[in-house]
């Protein structure tokens, strides 16, 4: 005896599967275009509009039906028992198939909108250093699960049983586990370094006792990905990371040395250098990169026809070479309005990109 409609309307699974309905007819409607796309060459334009059209038609056409064998809508006569035959198909094997394929493009695609609306923040900062790895890393994770999922979903509808597959799987792991001790080592050391934070996508490190040095543009369980300053990637197994300097983590320092000509007068330099530095940082552009007020070191090195004077800015990270070239400019303006030659014999303004050294130098007479 069929069940009377209103009392369908008010059942709170009918909506349920109603929902559910809708998604499915989404889901195979997304994935018939591409499968149309791979046809379309074979096709002229106006034929192509027409299978959008029919396939379109026809996605429509089976929901409306399946909806009114839901909803228990006898009194249909064409579309009822259509939607029943439908939905008895869909209980078959090759429905249940559609329906985890389905499912497993939904979540994909669900992990995908998730993340996007991650937003990270456009400074620089330990924060969103860590949202962003740690967005990367779980989005990665989710995906892998996923498959995993759908794949013991399929096997489970093959008649293979995955636990039955999982214990061969480990019978046949340990015959190559000594292969595979370097992976877990990766994933190991890729866990703790997330864990720990210990850097993370953005920040600039050096590695392998100064080898390797460059910016984090990915970082996994198993893999670090570096881009130098010329464009080149290098991509390193987290288990051969041990000693790290990270030259972004909090703040950082820019140690700017100016050789002066053994004849010139080393206070009045010294007033000059802490003249620019205050400069700069009472500068509105300058002012947000720097930490603190800029600090005069002092003399810190004697030659035979140089004298090094030093002065150090505190800035926040990946600032150090904004703040080192503009130094060397406006210092270069002032010390020739002042007087002050710079070291002997004739030498060029340069900077060292390194991150905690910048030096001086220019022609000027003894």
């Amino acid at each position: 005896m069929s069940q009377n409609p209103t009392a369908v309307l008010t059942s709170p699974l009918v909506w349920v599967e109603i929902a559910l309905l809708l998604v499915a007819a989404l889901v195979l409607y997304r994935l018939g275009r591409p499968l149309l796309a791979l046809m379309a060459p074979h096709f002229k334009p106006q034929q192509r509009e027409w299978m959008q059209a029919i396939w379109t038609l026809l996605i429509g056409l089976a929901t409306v039906a399946v909806g009114v064998f839901i909803l228990n809508l006898t009194g249909v006569p064409v579309l009822y028992p259509l939607g029943q035959d439908i939905a008895a198909g869909l209980h078959q094997s090759a429905g249940q198939v559609l329906l985890i394929v389905g499912l497993a493009f939904v979540a994909w695609h669900l992990v995908s909108a998730v993340s996007n609306r991650i937003v990270t923040p456009d400074r620089f900062d330990r924060r969103a250093v860590r949202i962003k790895t740690l967005k990367d890393v779980v989005d990665s994770t989710l995906r892998v699960i996923i498959v995993v999922m759908s794949l013991m979903a399929l096997l489970q509808l093959a008649g293979i049983s995955p636990m039955s597959l999982l214990a061969g799987v480990s019978v046949m792991g340990v015959a190559v586990g000594f292969g595979a001790q370097s992976l877990v080592q990766d994933i190991f050391n890729g866990f703790f370094i997330l864990l720990e934070g210990q850097y993370g996508v953005g920040d600039h490190i050096t590695i392998s006792g100064g080898s390797i040095s460059g910016t984090v543009e990915d970082l996994s369980l198993r893999t670090t990905t570096l881009r130098d300053g010329n464009g080149a990637v290098y991509i390193i197994p987290n288990s051969q990371i041990n000693t790290v300097m990270v030259t972004t983590r909090d703040w950082a320092g820019v140690s700017a040395n100016v050789e002066i000509s053994r004849r010139a007068d080393a206070d009045q330099a010294l007033r000059v250098l802490e003249a620019v530095g205050n400069e700069m940082y009472a500068d509105a552009q300058w002012n947000p990169l720097m930490m603190a007020p800029a600090q005069v070191r002092g003399v810190t090195a004697l030659g035979l026809d140089a004298v090094t004077v030093q002065i150090f800015f505190k800035v926040y990270p990946k600032h150090q070479s904004d703040i080192a070239m503009e130094f060397n400019r406006r210092v270069k303006v002032a010390l020739q309005q002042a007087g002050i030659p710079l070291a002997a014999p004739a030498r060029h303004l340069s900077f060292e990109p390194t991150p905690m050294d910048v030096r001086l130098l220019a022609a000027g007479g003894a």
